[in-house]
């Protein structure tokens, strides 16, 4: 392995690499102020376009979210009528004393019971 004084004595890697055509200088001023001054100048509809992509994405953000929150928040179920909610209790294998114990401690009344129950 070399060492590090052997690198920097080596003439090669002193020699320019890159080359720069002739003449490249003197014209790089004139081609940068035709540069600045076309890019300067830009119609209405091309200073909107900024904008409006920000507006599109604020758009698509939104849109996105909108369905993500329908697609996984819970939809209430159908209310049902109290004489089904009974029909079915009874049906699931419950005494009917259990059920009118069950409907009773939930605050239905004893005459709305009674009318279920026939």
């Amino acid at each position: 392995m070399k060492r590090t004084d052997d690198i920097l004595k080596d003439s090669r890697l002193k020699e320019q690499a890159f080359t720069v055509p002739e003449g490249y200088f003197e014209n790089l001023a004139s081609k940068l102020e035709t540069v600045k001054a076309a890019s300067g100048k830009t119609s209405p509809a091309g200073r909107l376009v900024p904008y409006l992509a920000i507006a599109a994405s604020f758009a698509l953000i939104a849109s996105v979210g909108t369905a993500i929150l329908k697609k996984t928040v819970h939809q209430p179920e159908e209310e049902i009528s109290l004489e089904s909610y009974y029909s079915q209790l009874v049906n699931d294998d419950f005494s009917e004393d259990e059920v009118v114990s069950y409907l009773l401690c939930y605050g239905i009344s004893a005459e709305e019971i009674t009318e279920l129950s026939k």
